[in-house]
């Protein structure tokens, strides 16, 4: 997915899937010249924002980790704001409980829980969600 505004460089992200077409990663990078008489752009791939992501055997997402920009000594560097682990109630197949390991520092950067890491999401007997723990709401 590449994208420019105006005349600013050229923006990209580049996607990696798996032989079953599931996400496994996402980068951003940015087109630049290395020399001001340069015809073709070199792409840099600047670790600004990264996703990785892997699954259990039955497709659910098992691990996210995420780099984004965090403050760090006066200025925006790349840092981990995620390092997801989700849990899935083992009879039901339903999303348990989705827990952070990423450095404390930068977690208010990425995923955002509004309740404490054992909360667990609710269900019906559909299997549709009626609580989300993190979000406070219920549907």
């Amino acid at each position: 997915m590449r994208w420019k505004i105006t005349d600013r460089v050229v923006k990209f992200y580049e996607f990696g899937y798996g032989p079953l077409n599931r996400l496994l990663s996402g980068n951003y990078g940015e087109e630049r010249l290395q020399n001001p008489t340069d015809i073709a752009p070199v792409a840099d791939m600047n670790n600004y924002y990264q996703m990785s992501a892997s699954y259990d055997a039955v497709g659910n997402i098992k691990s996210i980790i995420r780099r984004g920009m965090a403050p760090d000594a006066g200025c925006f560097i790349p840092q981990e704001i995620d390092r997801l682990t989700l849990v899935y109630d083992t009879l039901s197949n339903r999303l348990f409980r989705v827990g952070d390991l990423a450095p404390t520092p930068y977690r208010p950067y990425g995923f955002k829980p509004g309740a404490s890491p054992s909360a667990e999401y609710v269900h019906d007997n559909n299997g549709n969600l009626t609580f989300d723990p993190h979000k406070g709401l219920n549907m």
